[in-house]
């Protein structure tokens, strides 16, 4: 496998990921799944609320990718 197939599917999960996470966040506001800054917690910076999610776009991206990879990697090549 060349670097341009990697490369072009490091794009498809970046692409991936972002669109999941575009995705997921009204309804992770809407689910109240997010990350509200606590009075006092100076670990905190945030003045507000800030929803969960992205990770599990990414997750979800990268599981799609790498089993597309698998499977094209198993796939016989026109070659043999």
């Amino acid at each position: 496998m060349s670097f341009i197939f990697y490369s072009a599917w490091a794009v498809v999960s970046f692409t991936l990921s972002y669109a999941g996470a575009r995705f997921l966040r009204p309804w992770a506001v809407r689910w109240q799944y997010v990350d509200r800054p606590a009075r006092g917690n100076a670990r905190k910076i945030h003045r507000k609320s800030i929803p969960y999610g992205g990770g599990i776009a990414i997750a979800l991206s990268m599981v799609v990718v790498l089993t597309a990879i698998t499977i094209l990697h198993q796939w016989p090549s026109p070659q043999s």
